[in-house]
């Protein structure tokens, strides 16, 4: 199975180019990799025997992504970016998981390189929090050290969905969760497609031997009220909570002493309260209902890679394919 590993540049040339690196370092067989930029980085290392640059309308993240996955000519697409980096056959068992035609997602395990203790591996989603990182603080081993951190049953099967900088996609599932919601809210994105795709049927999996480098700041956006209210908003609205029901679950978020103690968790959990009242702009976009399941999904029937201009538009890039031919 061929992989697309895809590398946005977010605007910080020393975060990227540590990412795109440690990707060229370890850079597995059967493998592409791309680079997915606005037009501003200017490849000073002339790498384009190597890589394949390819140019969106804009440098927000859910862009930069949904060009990517358009272009790429992998069956699975691999993003990593801001500062996160790869390692020693990091990819191997994440595509092994996708042998099972109900994966679509599969999360890594981040390692912080500072305290060498698990970062995340996903984020998980209840009642209670929202988006919350998977095996946290949990001791883990980088890949030159004794021993493989091992995760246990309850941490796998919590897994809700991926860390975008950090991410492994199967890319049919990933084109159709970017069409049923396009936004270029990095957070809105992260949370939705990743729910969207498990709400249709798909699984999201942990893959605890994939390895990379990273701290939870690389990974997703801070907390802060903006964060908080997308996040609750969206969570009340895929899965069609009442306002009762998602009262009591920010009303316990905000009972946590991580999160009643610090300044960007207490202000997350008032834009979790504030999203009951008025939800943000990105809650109230497009959302569709019909994501195609695993059982609509046709391995022998690969859509065609759409070809990439810097005058290519969004909503024409990424219609359905009867749509583009319509158009």
């Amino acid at each position: 199975m061929r992989i697309s590993i895809v590398v946005p540049h977010l605007g910080d040339d020393v975060a990227f180019e540590e990412s795109l690196v440690s990707v060229l370092e370890n850079r597995p067989a059967n493998s592409e990799v791309c680079v997915v930029h606005d037009g501003t980085y200017a490849d000073p290392f002339e790498l384009a025997d190597e890589v394949r640059f390819v140019t969106a309308d804009s440098s927000d993240l859910p862009t930069l992504m949904a060009t990517g996955a358009a272009a790429a000519a992998g069956q699975v697409v691999h993003f990593i970016g801001n500062g996160v980096r790869a390692t020693y056959d990091w990819t191997a068992t994440a595509v092994e998981r996708f042998a099972s035609d109900d994966v679509a997602i599969v999360a890594p395990l981040a390692i912080s390189d500072a305290s060498g203790k698990v970062a995340a591996a996903g984020w998980c989603d209840s009642r209670r929090d929202v988006s919350a990182p998977v095996a946290s603080g949990f001791a883990g081993s980088r890949p030159d050290s004794a021993g493989q951190t091992r995760l246990g049953r309850r941490q796998l099967a919590s897994v809700r969905g991926v860390y975008l900088t950090a991410s492994f996609w199967r890319r049919e599932a990933l084109l159709d969760a970017i069409r049923g919601f396009p936004t270029d809210d990095w957070v809105a994105a992260e949370f939705a497609w990743s729910r969207l795709l498990t709400a249709a049927g798909w699984r999201c999996e942990i893959a605890d031997e994939s390895v990379v480098l990273g701290e939870l700041t690389s990974l997703t956006p801070p907390s802060g009220f903006r964060r908080g209210c997308t996040l609750r908003g969206l969570s009340n609205r895929i899965d069609q909570r009442s306002a009762l029901t998602g009262l009591m679950g920010t009303v316990l978020a905000g009972l946590s002493p991580l999160r009643l103690f610090s300044g960007g968790g207490f202000s997350e959990t008032l834009g979790q309260l504030a999203s009951l009242v008025c939800p943000g702009a990105a809650v109230r976009g497009s959302l569709s209902d019909q994501i195609g399941g695993p059982q609509s999904y046709e391995p022998e029937d690969q859509r065609r890679t759409i070809p990439l201009s810097t005058d290519s538009s969004y909503p024409r890039a990424y219609a359905s394919p009867s749509h583009r031919r319509a158009a």
